[in-house]
């Protein structure tokens, strides 16, 4: 069993979840979000879990469009990259983001070194 360990990181702006969908519908169209998408279903993992399952799973379709009129969200996910985050990913419509890591110490030091750049709000939290 292998806890899962997220730092996230809030910026100064947020996004309107209405604004987000728009921004998907005029790019996309009638285009399916993720829920039609093969990507597999993390409540069947079970007792089989693996971090590494729940790595692949990290997707969000909402990103590329909101990232295109938020730019910053990029440059937060750069930043979780940077820190040792095995997978980053923005959360719902934005504009947070998360990063995932191995372990409760690889957290901490990502939460330390990003409180100190005074950017955005950083929080440490774990999965169940």
């Amino acid at each position: 069993e292998h806890e899962t360990h997220y730092v996230l990181a809030v910026p100064t702006f947020s996004v309107s979840t209405p604004r987000a969908y728009q921004l998907w519908d005029q790019e996309s169209g009638a285009s399916q979000l993720t829920q039609d998408t093969p990507v597999g279903d993390p409540f069947q993992l079970g007792g089989a879990f693996r971090f590494q399952d729940l790595v692949k799973l990290v997707c969000n379709d909402l990103r590329h469009v909101v990232a295109r009129e938020y730019p910053e969200i990029l440059d937060l996910m750069k930043d979780l990259r940077a820190t040792g985050a095995v997978a980053v990913e923005m959360t719902g419509s934005g504009s947070c983001v998360f990063g995932l890591y191995s372990d409760a110490a690889a957290a901490r030091r990502a939460l330390e070194g990003l409180a100190g750049a005074g950017r955005y709000h950083v929080v440490q939290a774990h999965g169940m």
